[in-house]
């Protein structure tokens, strides 16, 4: 366990961004569950089944549509076969996430 604390703090000290970085990735994730739990717990939907989906046309989002924040931006906030628009309120979720995330981590490693 010694050798896993040393090789953090290395990493900390050559790239101080890193840990952060992990922070708001980890966020990022926490924050698009949050959306998605948000959407399907008051339609009384489950959170395990059916996979995530366009509730428009309801067409299977791919890997690279599950990317917080990046795939909203390069969707540029619509479906890719609908074209819906989806909810800015994800957006706004899932950034405050990753930055609360990224501060987390930066705050305790300070």
């Amino acid at each position: 366990m010694d050798t896993m604390l040393q090789a953090a703090v290395a990493i900390h000290q050559h790239w101080p961004w890193f840990w952060p970085l992990c922070g708001g990735i980890l966020g990022g994730v926490l924050g698009s569950f949050l959306s998605c739990a948000c959407y399907r717990l008051p339609r009384g939907l489950s959170l395990r089944q059916p996979p995530s989906y366009c509730p428009q046309c309801k067409v299977r989002l791919g890997v690279l549509e599950l990317i917080p924040v990046l795939s909203w931006l390069a969707l540029r906030g619509r479906c890719r076969c609908c074209r819906t628009a989806l909810p800015k309120s994800t957006l706004v979720l899932e950034v405050t996430c990753v930055t609360v995330g990224a501060a987390l981590v930066w705050w305790l490693l300070r």
